[in-house]
């Protein structure tokens, strides 16, 4: 749910960009025609049930509009509780999250999700060739 709250919100940012961008007669058609490309591709990592919630709150209420935060969790919540119990699954699907870890440490076991991956390569045997 968090990554799709920080693609809400950087939908919204993009909104404004290209709002911005149309009204600017200093730029050429090909800038302004950028930042809605790119706001195409951001909306386009989102669910349909999403899209629509965000699309219906941006008619019906644009006071949330002021704050992107409170805007992205009104979208998040109002989708999560207009779904079906089967739709809500898709919801939380969408992006799926890492599963947990558990590593001793301090001979305790300590759960956590993985920050980052690090690779750590394996360690090549050097065989001489002989001739």
């Amino acid at each position: 749910m968090k990554t799709m709250m920080e693609l809400l919100i950087r939908v919204q940012q993009l909104r404004d960009c290209c709002q911005r961008t149309a009204n600017n007669p200093q730029l050429a058609q090909g800038e302004k025609e950028s930042p809605r490309h790119f706001k195409l591709l951001v909306r386009g990592c989102l669910s349909r049930e999403v899209l629509w919630t965000y699309d219906q709150l941006k008619e019906a209420d644009p006071e949330l509009l002021q704050s992107p935060h409170i805007f992205a969790m009104a979208v998040l919540v109002d989708t999560y509780r207009n779904s079906t119990p089967a739709g809500r699954k898709k919801l939380l699907a969408h992006f799926p999250t890492p599963p947990l870890l558990s590593r001793r440490r301090n001979g305790r076991l300590r759960t956590s999700r993985p920050v980052g991956l690090r690779c750590r390569p394996k360690r090549a045997e050097c065989h001489a060739v002989h001739a």
